[in-house]
């Protein structure tokens, strides 16, 4: 585990795959979210997600698969950063 925020690492992860589709800023982020998977989302927060200061909830993260259609294995890594805040390899 890196040192700096806690979820920093989740962030970082999270921040990577929007970005492979497209979205490099938080509220197009939230837009995509709230648009393709129907849950409200502020960006500050998803900002504050982004930087690690705070841990999304799950219902976030489930949002967030399905809004940008992570892949099997970008879920499967998604998932275990979520838990473990950091990937087996």
């Amino acid at each position: 585990m890196t040192d700096g925020p806690p979820y920093r690492d989740l962030g970082k992860l999270m921040a990577a795959m929007a970005l492979k589709r497209l979205a490099s800023d938080p509220s197009t982020i939230a837009a995509r979210i709230r648009e393709a998977a129907d849950h409200a989302v502020d960006p500050e927060d998803v900002l504050d997600y982004l930087r690690g200061a705070r841990c999304p909830a799950p219902k976030f993260i489930s949002a967030f698969a399905d809004a940008f259609s992570l892949t099997v294995e970008e879920r499967r890594r998604l998932a275990w950063m979520y838990t473990f805040s950091e990937l087996p390899y």
